[in-house]
């Protein structure tokens, strides 16, 4: 359950990422202030449905934006907010929790072109606290993040590469959760990704490693996330993806060797969603 927990949450963190990126890609092109983006989808493990670690869910999430009347500089170009919330939901299960996921309130546009096919962006995000089995178990408050990025324009036309890291850093009221476990302080990802465009198509491919630290000074276990999937545009405003992810522990339980395997399949989860932008 906690594997389950961690990896969608990281799928919803990713298809909301998504969606701002392309509510901000449709409201430069009919010269909209504003934006509106909804996705849904459905993901699953790759196991037999007999099985106990077989897993279905389904997803969704809304995101607003708002491009900023702002004189551009070398820093600063096209910059936007947007407000994205999600909820996911497992299916044919209940247990009573709250589906909402936190809300995630985020401004892009921060940046810099170093030459032709090198640039820096520099996200920032704010963390709400909208889920109440997060406000009420682990007390949750809030968070604040930055994810600076180098994208590069690889020598092949349309093939790129980026290198991102991401630093979030958490509120709790407690330092523990009802459960006594300590809460996490802060954390530190840090991922590539290689991605090919064509007219109406995209793939691509990522890989990261994220490390946090605990409200007792202790680091918890590193965790990777590897994934690869496609994108395909049926017209300005819709499109749909399928992906394929795993997430584990980074290391074995001495801390030194390596854990990255692709041997169990109920680690893994593939994801089919559709987007709509208005």
């Amino acid at each position: 359950m906690q594997l389950r927990s961690l990896v969608l949450s990281s799928l919803i963190a990713s298809s909301a990422s998504a969606a701002t990126t392309s509510l901000v890609s449709e409201a430069g092109q009919e010269s909209k202030p504003w934006s509106l983006s909804v996705s849904a989808g459905i993901s699953e493990t790759p196991v037999k449905r007999s099985s106990s670690d077989y897993y279905r869910s389904f997803s969704s999430s809304l995101t607003a934006g708002y491009k900023l009347d702002l004189p551009a500089t070398s820093w600063l170009s096209s910059p936007s907010v947007s407000l994205s919330i999600s909820m996911e939901d497992e299916m044919d299960y209940e247990d009573g929790e709250s589906n909402l996921g936190n809300a995630d309130l985020a401004l892009s546009g921060i940046g810099y072109q170093i030459n032709d096919r090198l640039s820096l962006s520099i996200p920032v995000s704010i963390g709400l606290p909208t889920n109440k089995e997060a406000t009420v178990y682990s007390s949750y408050r809030g968070r604040i993040g930055v994810g600076p990025a180098l994208s590069l324009k690889l020598p092949v036309t349309n093939l790129s590469a980026s290198l991102s890291t991401s630093l979030n850093y958490f509120f709790y009221e407690f330092e523990t959760s009802k459960a006594g476990f300590y809460n996490p302080l802060a954390s530190f990802t840090f991922g590539s990704s290689l991605s090919y465009s064509l007219a109406k198509a995209s793939f691509w491919l990522s890989v990261s490693n994220t490390t946090a630290h605990m409200s007792d000074g202790s680091r918890s276990t590193d965790s990777y996330r590897v994934g690869f999937g496609s994108s395909y545009s049926w017209s300005s405003r819709l499109s749909s993806s399928l992906s394929w992810s795993q997430r584990d522990r980074t290391f074995g339980y001495d801390g030194i060797s390596p854990n990255i395997n692709f041997k169990y399949a109920d680690l893994s989860l593939i994801s089919m969603s559709m987007s709509y932008s208005i």
